[in-house]
């Protein structure tokens, strides 16, 4: 049996924990053409202007964003760090699960960096499913979302 699914690296994890006896396989975004595509999940850490404890909190997004926390909190494997050096460090770029996802950041589009991308998911998760079940072909699913969300986009005035 094959099935074929686009999800994030911090799947993986969830994938081994859940289904431990299923074997898995990652892979690159198919390319439609010659463009490759994929999606990034990035992660931000701020301080309020008026905090109360500025130095905490610049201590704390500090430790999170520099080798040592990186390592801590990317170490379970639901994200890929952005240090290079720490990816190393976890050897992600040795393991094939990981590879995919880290050959991808090359060229991926960043999750949500517009408020149209969630629109946009929302309406090809729904028309996929229905073609995954039979109900429609593909090329008519994609069609179908492809419409609905120009049309709530026009009607959102973005």
């Amino acid at each position: 049996d094959c099935q074929s699914s686009v999800r994030p690296s911090y799947a993986i994890p969830y994938l081994q924990q859940t289904f431990p006896k299923i074997e898995f396989a990652t892979a690159e975004v198919p390319s439609i053409g010659n463009h490759k595509g994929s999606m990034v999940y990035t992660v931000a850490y701020v301080m309020n202007k008026q905090a109360k404890n500025k130095e905490a909190a610049w201590e704390l997004i500090s430790y999170l964003t520099g080798k040592e926390g990186m390592k801590a909190w990317a170490n379970g494997g639901l994200a890929i760090p952005a240090r290079k050096s720490v990816i190393s460090e976890l050897g992600y770029e040795q393991n094939p699960l990981y590879t995919p996802f880290i050959a991808g950041a090359d060229y991926a589009t960043i999750w949500q960096e517009d408020e149209k991308l969630p629109i946009f998911m929302t309406h090809f998760d729904n028309q996929f499913l229905s073609a995954l079940l039979g109900e429609q072909s593909l090329k008519s699913a994609m069609k179908k979302a492809q419409q609905t969300a120009n049309k709530e986009i026009q009607a959102s005035n973005y």
